[in-house]
């Protein structure tokens, strides 16, 4: 819908551009040009709308903060996925890649096997780092399936990408990887290497602090992660830390729950 809706707008500038030009000259002239151009924009549209060539945003903002509303997404979503990829239909993977976006949003990952799958089959052919969010966010779920090695080869073949290096959806995937590789100091000095990034997005700085909250607890950093925490919670960011403690105790990660909780006591002491 965006597409047409652009294209409309497109073709009603034109309308004025062909009557004024009339005037001043002839309608030989000035029309067949604007008619090619209106015909090349419904082409793109029918092209947007039949193959699914959508533009893909590059520019990684963070997840959304309403994990309700993107499992409801994700739900959704996963039903088209299905749907379009029984029928072979060209939009799979523009929808895989929003399927993938809304289980990390989520944090089910883990259950992106199918779409993980998918994906990286369509990357042999549209090549790491084309897409550098898509990839990114496949190493993190690689990574959440236990397929390890296949996360380290992705971050490995993104960070020499030089198109995709320097995104910071991939230092993220390469900081999340190395977090469930155990690998806490190679997460913590990648996050606070572009935690200050001035290109970062409000939530993107968000997710990178409190992942890197969670790798400061691993490195027995607990008072640093507490208090990043708390300062999290002043910036009104409460909602996400205390997801932070239920999924902590929900995965038996006693020591980041207990540091989220006592953030938000610090934040709120009279409460």
């Amino acid at each position: 819908m965006g597409s047409w809706r652009f294209i409309a707008i497109a073709i009603a500038g034109l309308v004025p551009m062909l009557v004024i030009g009339a005037s001043h000259t002839s309608i030989l002239l000035v029309g067949p040009p604007l008619m090619a151009a209106a015909l090349v924009l419904l082409v793109a549209a029918m092209a947007v709308d039949y193959f699914g060539l959508t533009r893909r945003t590059d520019r990684w903002g963070g997840f959304d903060n309403d994990p309700r509303r993107a499992w409801t997404r994700a739900r959704a979503l996963e039903m088209v996925f299905q749907r379009q990829k029984s029928a072979g239909s060209p939009r799979t993977a523009a929808t895989a890649r929003s399927l993938l976006l809304a289980l990390a949003e989520c944090d089910s990952l883990a259950d992106a096997r199918g779409v993980v799958d998918f994906l990286g089959a369509d990357a042999v052919y549209t090549r790491v780092g084309s897409d550098a969010t898509s990839d990114a966010l496949r190493a993190v779920a690689l990574a959440e399936l236990g397929r390890l090695d296949e996360a380290r080869q992705l971050c490995e073949a993104l960070g020499t990408n030089r198109r995709s290096r320097r995104m910071i959806v991939v230092a993220y995937a390469t900081c999340r990887v190395a977090e469930l590789d155990r690998r806490y100091s190679d997460a913590l000095v990648e996050a606070e290497r572009v935690v200050d990034d001035r290109r970062l997005r409000t939530g993107a700085r968000r997710d990178l602090q409190l992942l890197r909250a969670r790798v400061m607890v691993h490195l027995a950093k607990t008072e640093q992660a507490t208090t990043l925490l708390a300062e999290l919670v002043a910036q009104g960011y409460r909602h996400e830390v205390e997801r932070i403690a239920e999924s902590a105790s929900e995965r038996g990660q006693t020591a980041i729950s207990m540091s989220a909780r006592a953030a938000l006591a610090d934040a709120a002491p009279y409460r």
